[in-house]
């Protein structure tokens, strides 16, 4: 694993799993949950890197709340599991933080309330990330496919969208251990799995994962199935207002501008970037704009070019 890979799944693993610990209460701690008031104390020595402390205190709330029957109480009895691996991660004592996403698997994980299979969804996650950090790239692909097979078709739409992009990882470690037609079919498999969702969240995190699909096959100069993704994206979500999808369908166009202007294609990529200019020219989104201002740019291009060649060939 490269220096690049192993930030990459280091930010991941914390951004997931020591958020938890860092960001400020979003809720006063309620006397009916004292499970919650331990885990800030918790959370603030962790803050302070006095880790002996902050274990002591998970260590506490697993002891007295770990067989808790209420949900809400179950939550926090995992959050101070996963800060507590967290910290162990850090510390390099992977086995021992591997042990505890085990337990939390073992407590929770035939679990039905919607947080709780969350927090438990996070746990395997984690995993996988604290196996890469290690360079275990094959182990976090076992924990991915695990993921999709156990929470495939949950009923909560947002842990479906969490598959959608754990399924995208996947395909993105294949392709970096060099099986790209695996790659490659990770993406058709996950997107036949999901290509009918109707749920909002569900359907954005599928339209992104064929956007990624859509440029792994143009680095590999598989530019025809390139755009022929990204005609299905603009097929399936072009019509769709909402600020997610009208960011990645545009994205997706000046792609495809790009993929026929390498093509030598520069009349229909012309083409391409008029319609983004039609669709999304007034649209007040910042991003759509970056957007925008590339569909701009790569059209002066081609006509600078064309001029370039006209002038010579007189």
């Amino acid at each position: 694993m490269t220096a690049t890979d192993r930030q990459r799944f280091t930010v991941r693993f914390a951004t997931a799993v020591f958020a938890i610990a860092l960001c400020a209460p979003l809720q006063v701690a309620r006397a009916e949950n004292p499970a919650e008031e331990m885990f800030w104390k918790g959370a603030n020595h962790t803050r302070q890197n006095q880790d002996k402390q902050a274990f002591a205190v998970y260590d506490e709330i697993v002891r007295r709340y770990g067989n808790d029957s209420r949900p809400l109480v179950r939550e926090w009895v995992i959050n101070a599991l996963l800060n507590k691996a967290y910290t162990l991660n850090e510390g390099h004592k992977y086995n021992a933080a591997q042990s505890i996403y085990d337990e939390i698997d073992r407590r929770y994980g035939d679990d039905e309330d919607i947080v709780v299979r969350r927090r438990v969804f996070t746990a395997l996650i984690s995993r996988g990330d604290s196996l890469a950090m290690q360079g275990k790239i094959d182990g976090k692909i076992a924990v991915l496919d695990q993921v999709a097979r156990r929470f495939g078709k949950d009923s909560d739409a947002g842990i479906r969208a969490w598959v959608v992009d754990a399924l995208n990882d996947k395909a993105l470690l294949l392709d970096m251990r060099g099986h790209f037609n695996e790659a490659v079919g990770a993406f058709a498999d996950a997107n036949r799995r999901f290509s009918d969702e109707a749920d909002p969240k569900v359907r954005a995190q599928v339209a992104k994962m064929m956007l990624t699909m859509s440029a792994l096959l143009g680095r590999h100069d598989r530019i025809g199935e390139s755009i022929a993704t990204i005609e299905e994206i603009d097929r399936r979500y072009g019509g769709d207002a909402s600020l997610d999808m009208r960011s990645v369908v545009a994205d997706a166009l000046v792609n495809k501008a790009v993929g026929l202007a390498r093509l030598g294609k520069t009349g229909d990529a012309l083409n391409v970037c008029i319609e983004i200019e039609r669709r999304y020219g007034r649209d007040d989104n910042t991003f759509t704009r970056q957007v925008l201002t590339r569909s701009r740019q790569l059209k002066q291009k081609i006509l600078d070019a064309d001029k370039g060649r006209a002038t010579s060939v007189s």
